[in-house]
């Protein structure tokens, strides 16, 4: 159940909660069980398994899980069967609404018409947005919690007192169990508390998120323990792919050494440091080929449309793992945008819009036409 308000109001948050503020042994330990499943699971991402999703609410669930890296589309499907089971019309005892269970306060903040047919919470799209939204907002919350620059001032009512913001290091946890937590029991919960409150209802949800976010995320590509004794050239691409995921976007980023800051002539302003979407590809390749002599390892330059034309065609029926899709806007002649196809119709891409590495469908790009590449096995070093 989303709370009132898109900050939960100074003088009612923790009010509301200490007349259930109780550590219950086996809420935590629930949460204790699921968090050392999630450390010890290192086949699963955040994407999302799309076959579980109900399939007329999952491209929101896609777009939803897309606006910040910290809240993936695995998570955005978890906390939807945990809040109404998928069901669009329900209403909690609370007043809760929706497949995602907005309370009316919040929904007025957060709501917004996806589909052009007027704003509702009872409409999936405008509901599943709307829950993308809060949630990247309680990220961004968490985040200027942990780094001291959050300015909400929350009261304290053990204490009797105004609470002044956190100094940086004094709330503690992942980013993701605080946003779950600052969902269930507000941001302000989680300051007075510094990490989880120790509320039983908030334990218990933030621990069945992160359990049925085993159920709605996408298997990662296979690892290889010894890219060079395995020689598996695919298999080391996608390894390599998959240990950037989650690395800022920075334009001109990346080449075949690593994430930079951007070209010399654009640099990031931030000072981050991360790909491009051909400064990614750039990087893998080589990085999949560099422990072979220097005359077979793979060098490309950096633009999508130059990498659009390494390689052989192939046809959009016989993709297989490993192929490199170039993509442009129908009617022009430039490729823009180049990612790394995995399989089971999804890419590792760095898209400009949300600014990270991650895995996304195919499906996002159907609107524009594709040009699909096969590299050769190491060796290959130049265009067709």
């Amino acid at each position: 159940m989303l709370l009132a308000g898109p900050f939960i109001g100074v003088l009612t948050v923790v009010a509301f909660f200490l007349a259930s503020c109780s550590w219950i042994p086996e809420a935590a330990e629930a949460y204790r069980e699921a968090e050392e499943e999630r450390r010890s699971s290192t086949g699963r991402s955040g994407a999302l398994a799309v076959d579980v999703v109900p399939v007329v609410h999952r491209s929101w669930v896609e777009k939803a899980g897309a606006m910040c890296a910290e809240v993936p589309p695995a998570v955005i499907a978890a906390q939807i069967e945990a809040e109404s089971s998928w069901n669009p019309n329900a209403v909690s005892s609370a007043g809760a609404q929706g497949i995602s269970q907005f309370m009316p306060g919040t929904w007025a903040t957060f709501g917004r018409d996806e589909n052009g047919n007027g704003v509702s919470p009872f409409d999936p799209a405008d509901a599943i947005m709307a829950q993308g939204r809060y949630d990247c907002q309680l990220a961004a919350e968490i985040k200027q919690m942990q780094s001291g620059t959050w300015r909400m001032r929350c009261f304290n009512e053990a204490q009797g007192r105004l609470m002044v913001p956190p100094v940086a290091g004094e709330v503690r946890g992942e980013i993701l169990d605080l946003v779950l937590a600052a969902y269930n029991a507000g941001p302000c919960g989680v300051r007075v508390h510094r990490g989880i409150p120790p509320y039983a209802e908030t334990v218990r949800y933030v621990a069945k998120i992160l359990k049925l976010m085993e159920k709605y995320a996408a298997p990662l590509p296979a690892p290889v323990d010894d890219p060079v004794a395995a020689g598996d050239f695919v298999s080391n691409v996608l390894r390599i792919a998959n240990a950037q995921i989650g690395l800022p976007y920075v334009w001109g980023g990346g080449s075949i050494n690593g994430p930079d800051n951007g070209s010399r002539d654009r640099p990031n302003a931030a000072g981050e440091i991360g790909f491009d979407c051909s400064g990614l590809v750039q990087f893998v390749f080589y990085q999949a080929t560099k422990h072979l002599p220097a005359e077979k390892r793979l060098i490309m330059s950096a633009p999508a449309n130059a990498q659009a034309q390494y390689g052989t065609p192939v046809a959009r029926g016989d993709m297989q793992a490993g192929d490199v899709i170039a993509y442009r806007n129908r009617g022009t002649s430039v490729y823009s945008h180049v990612a790394i196809y995995i399989g089971g119709n999804r890419i590792i891409e760095a898209p400009s819009d949300p600014l990270y590495v991650r895995i996304s469908p195919t499906s996002i790009y159907d609107n524009m036409e594709w040009m699909i590449r096969r590299y050769s096995a190491p060796g290959y070093t130049g265009p067709v």
